[in-house]
């Protein structure tokens, strides 16, 4: 009787230790070519306007950095970044920046683009990140 109280009590610790372990949802990214052309704060003009936007956990002050990298066999090149953007409250995010096409083509053949993001607490702890989907397409 001690036993099965005892794998009973042992199963509940184990399932309120799961449960808390994905209870909190992680960040997400969805990554686009929002439209072409950009023109940025220093007046240059680009072919492209990239558009990373998605959700975080956190509901406080916060920083969200965004790379761009090109995926590849061996390693992934950094194509871009980071870009970085602070809020006031959490919660989601939009982060728009300006490439040339240059940029996007990253190797021979078709193009295989995403976008990392870390999401840094009000002390610059790294709390949260992503990767966004990918973007396939010859430029």
């Amino acid at each position: 009787m001690h036993v099965r109280r005892l794998l009973a009590s042992l199963a509940l610790a184990a399932a309120m230790i799961g449960a808390g372990a994905t209870s909190a949802s992680a960040a997400t990214a969805t990554l686009s070519i929002a439209y072409t052309g950009c023109t940025n704060a220093y007046g240059q003009h680009f072919d492209y306007t990239m558009r990373v936007r998605g959700t975080t956990s956190t509901h406080a002050r916060m920083r969200v950095e965004v790379r761009l990298w090109g995926e590849d066999e061996w390693y992934d090149d950094l194509l871009a970044g980071p870009y970085a953007q602070s809020y006031d409250f959490g919660g989601s995010y939009l982060i728009d920046f300006c490439v040339n096409k240059s940029t996007l083509d990253e190797d021979w053949g078709r193009d295989e683009l995403y976008a990392g993001v870390r999401v840094y607490n009000s002390a610059g702890r790294q709390i949260e990140s992503a990767e966004s989907n990918r973007l396939y397409d010859h430029f």
